[in-house]
C-alpha cells in the first residue's frame, strides 16, 4: 500500500474484532482472501463486480436495499494472509476516509484467528450510526465465514 500524508490523519470510527476459527490458516484464508468473495458477504451483498485483479483491483458491492459502493484494495498478502481496502465511493452511506483490514494468522496447526479492522470518519455527526452499522458488518461477516467454514457459530 502506498501509504499518503493522507492516510496519516486519524479516523473517529475504529471498529476491531477478531475470532479465533477451529480451522488450519490456510483454509480460511482461502475463503477470506478472495477480494471478490460474496458468500462471505451474502446477509447484506447481493454481489460483487471485480474490475481488474491484484492490488489496484476495484471491486463494486451491491448492497441489499439498492446501495452501491466500490472498494480498492490496496495491499494484499497470500504469504501473510492479509489485505487492505478503502472506500473510494461510499454511495449514499455517511461515511468517508474508510481504510480497512482483513488478516487471517496460523494459531496452532489447527486453529487460525481472522481479524478485522475497519476505520472510517462519520459524515454529518453520525457517528454512532455508522460505527453500528460497521460493527454489524464485521460481526456478519464473521458468522457468514463460521457458516462457509462449517464451524459453530459463537454463543
Amino acid at each position: 500500500m502506498h501509504t499518503t500524508l493522507f492516510d496519516q490523519f486519524p479516523r473517529e470510527i475504529v471498529c476491531r474484532h477478531a475470532i479465533r476459527l477451529p480451522v488450519d490458516a490456510d483454509r480460511a484464508w482461502a475463503l477470506v482472501g478472495n477480494f471478490g468473495e460474496a458468500r462471505i458477504g451474502a446477509e447484506f451483498i447481493d454481489r460483487i463486480d471485480v474490475e481488474g485483479s491484484g492490488v489496484g483491483a476495484v471491486r463494486t458491492l451491491h448492497v441489499k436495499g439498492g446501495i452501491t459502493l466500490r472498494e480498492r484494495l490496496e495491499e494484499y498478502s497470500d504469504e501473510d494472509r492479509h489485505y487492505v481496502y478503502r472506500v473510494v465511493d461510499p454511495g449514499p452511506l455517511d461515511f468517508t476516509h474508510y481504510l480497512a483490514m482483513a488478516s487471517v494468522q496460523p494459531a496452532g496447526p489447527h486453529e487460525c484467528i481472522l481479524m478485522w479492522i475497519t476505520t472510517a470518519t462519520a459524515v454529518d455527526g453520525r457517528y454512532d450510526e455508522m460505527r453500528q452499522l460497521l460493527d454489524a458488518n464485521i460481526l456478519m461477516l464473521f458468522s457468514a465465514v463460521r457458516r462457509e467454514l462449517g464451524v459453530a457459530q459463537a454463543a
